[in-house]
């Protein structure tokens, strides 16, 4: 007698799911506390271009990062899947914000930097790379925050991509002339957890 094999099945990761799931989560106060790109702006500044005319927030979530550096005399713009800018952000900065798919970032304006901190991992990694060559499209420097731990949010799994730093070195390096690989420690993960790079 045969008997049907099942496979489990996959997570819906659509733009339309990736977009009502973000949606979702971005509504809740305890996940909209941290802002990875403007602690990163803050507390590792020499690892940026000392003068950048023109940033791009890239996954930029509430926000916080484009703003503050419009608030300080830099062209900002943020992008990212939905809108979870912060009210007075969205009042203040929301013309300069775009909800678009990362791997859908085109367009003929060059940023000097930009800044993509904690988003990576979030995309499916069969997204990894047409999103990087979108990226490497738009800007002249990068700086890159991402997370190799797992990540759940009201029964979501928001890490869709954890891969060693060896694996997110080469998927860079297939996209951009230089990649340095920067030491980065984030309290109550290990060095292996978070990997920052710098690429041109």
């Amino acid at each position: 007698m045969d008997t049907e094999v099942t496979t489990p099945e996959q997570p819906d990761t659509s733009i339309d799911a990736e977009r009502a799931k973000y949606a979702e989560v971005w509504r809740h106060r305890a996940y909209r506390k941290a802002c990875h790109g403007l602690d990163l702006w803050r507390t590792r500044r020499e690892i940026f271009p000392p003068n950048p005319k023109s940033v791009l927030d890239i996954g930029c979530g509430t926000g916080r990062l484009f703003a503050h550096l419009r608030d300080n005399g830099i062209r900002a713009e943020g992008v990212d899947l939905v809108d979870a800018l912060d009210p007075e952000i969205r009042e203040r900065h929301g013309k300069w914000f775009l909800s678009v798919p990362l791997q859908d970032l085109l367009g003929p304006e060059c940023y000097d930097l930009g800044i993509c901190a904690d988003v990576m991992e979030h995309l499916p990694a069969s997204d990894v790379d047409q999103a990087l060559r979108a990226i490497a499209s738009r800007v002249s420097k990068a700086v890159f925050l991402i997370a190799n731990h797992p990540s759940e949010y009201m029964g979501h799994n928001l890490h869709l991509t954890r891969r060693p730093v060896e694996w997110w070195q080469d998927r860079l390096h297939i996209i951009f002339s230089h990649v340095q690989r920067l030491p980065y420690a984030r309290k109550g993960h290990e060095v292996e957890d978070v990997f920052l790079f710098r690429c041109a």
